[in-house]
């Protein structure tokens, strides 16, 4: 199977331009997966099937590979096989109907409240564009808005006799 691998690495290389490094995060994660087959008693490219790729997903996570690097070893594994079909080393792609390990998102991170002091701060109050500066970044803070939303505020959607901003979120929502 080594001489599909490198087929595939200098398809990687030649035709779709790939930095070296690129190709090598593909040739560290497809060792990994041929060795997973090998052991499955897979000697041939031909002889890869969706429970061989399941069960290499399933053993990455038992050796504590994360959500993220399994997606990419199985998106690796996945251009791999579709190089085989292509090639005809393979009648279908045994990936198919393999589903993406699910990524958790991760919590953003946040300023701590002497982070957020000195940011308010920061704008002098001396200057129109500093006190312009520091009222835009007191809205946005109390208001929790987005950057692009603050930006796209305009003078009809302020209500100074009753204290309020309106302002428009992702999808136009109020």
């Amino acid at each position: 199977m080594d001489r599909y691998v490198d087929a595939y690495l200098d398809h990687l290389r030649v035709e779709r331009g790939l930095a070296p490094r690129s190709v090598s995060a593909y040739a560290r994660d497809l060792a990994r997966f041929v060795a997973h087959a090998e052991g499955q008693g897979v000697e041939e490219a031909r002889a890869i099937t969706p429970s061989v790729v399941s069960s290499h997903l399933v053993a990455l996570g038992r050796a504590g590979i994360g959500a993220r690097s399994a997606v990419r070893h199985l998106s690796a594994i996945r251009g791999f096989c579709r190089f085989l079909v292509k090639e005809r080393e393979l009648e279908s792609d045994p990936c198919a109907l393999i589903d993406r390990p699910k990524v958790g998102r991760r919590l953003p991170q946040t300023l701590s409240f002497e982070e957020v002091l000195r940011l308010l701060d920061a704008p002098s109050p001396e200057t129109l564009r500093g006190r312009r500066d520091r009222a835009m970044l007191h809205v946005m803070y109390a208001a929790g808005l987005r950057v692009s939303e603050l930006c796209a505020l305009t003078l009809a959607d302020v209500d100074a006799r009753r204290g309020v901003v309106s302002a428009y979120g992702k999808g136009n929502k109020r």
